[in-house]
């Protein structure tokens, strides 16, 4: 019998076990077996990640549009890359067939990923010449 899969928590660019040190059992469908175990996140978890993002936000929010585009676009190839894994560990995790998983779940993340990172640098706003001395003008940021 193969040993459950330890998942960790992702907070602040570290694997972190649920502060508590609870986990949930995840359970293949098709076996009955728990094949992950899953930190069982709880509020000091969802109040250190909450953290964690508000201080990426400045740096995210602050960099070049390129190169927010230039991460997406890696999480793309990352995903594509490592898409079988990310298929098989879906279709353990809920029990979808692997063809699924793999031509729709994971194919639509990684078009998903794409789209955005090409989205990035294209926010753009408006300018209206209200008077031939004055103009108004819109900037787009994104929330």
């Amino acid at each position: 019998m193969m040993s459950a899969t330890e998942l960790q928590n992702l907070i602040d660019g570290r694997l972190i076990p649920a502060a508590s040190g609870d986990v949930l059992d995840s359970i293949d469908p098709s076996t009955a077996a728990v094949w992950a175990t899953i930190p069982r996140g709880g509020e000091a978890d969802v109040a250190a990640a909450v953290d964690a993002a508000t201080r990426a936000f400045d740096g995210w929010w602050g960099g070049a549009a390129l190169e927010r585009s230039a991460h997406l676009r890696r999480i793309s190839d990352l995903m594509a890359e490592h898409g079988r894994d990310l298929a098989e560990t879906e279709t353990r995790d809920n029990g979808r067939p692997i063809s699924e998983t793999t031509s729709f779940d994971v194919a639509a993340c990684v078009q998903m990923f794409q789209y955005f990172a090409g989205a990035a640098d294209k926010i753009e706003g408006s300018t209206v010449n209200v008077s031939p001395a004055s103009f108004n003008f819109t900037r787009r940021e994104p929330l």
